[in-house]
Parts: structure tokens; sequence; C-alpha cells
């Protein structure tokens, strides 16, 4: 099985920046739809959205 020291050393960092730009954009996108939580909603999807784009990256590394 290959090393996760091995994927986390394919990161970039321009490769994060699109990462985390991409995460902030959905969760300003869902949280301006819930204005009386906009705060705790924008953090939440940001992890969230984060957290699964690094899942992608991930699974895609694997199967190279």
């Amino acid at each position: 099985m290959k090393s996760f020291d091995d994927f986390l050393s394919t990161f970039t960092a321009q490769k994060v920046s699109e990462l985390v730009g991409k995460a902030n954009q959905t969760a300003t996108s869902i949280a301006n739809s819930v204005p009386e939580q906009q705060k705790e909603t924008l953090i939440a999807v940001t992890a969230y959205t984060t957290s699964l784009e690094l899942l992608k990256e991930y699974h895609e590394w694997l199967n190279q």
C-alpha cells in the first residue's frame, strides 16, 4: 500500500490554495442561505468541503 506521507508530499502551496478556494466558495454559497447562523455554517461547511476534496484527491492518488 502507498504511504500516506507520500500522498501528503504531493501537496504544493498552489494545490492547497485551490482546494481551500473551492471549499470557501461552496461554504459561502451555503452560509448565505442560512444568515442567522452564517458564521457557524461557514466554518462547518468549509471543514466538510475541504475534507471531501482531500478524500477525493487521496482516492485519485491511490488509483494512479
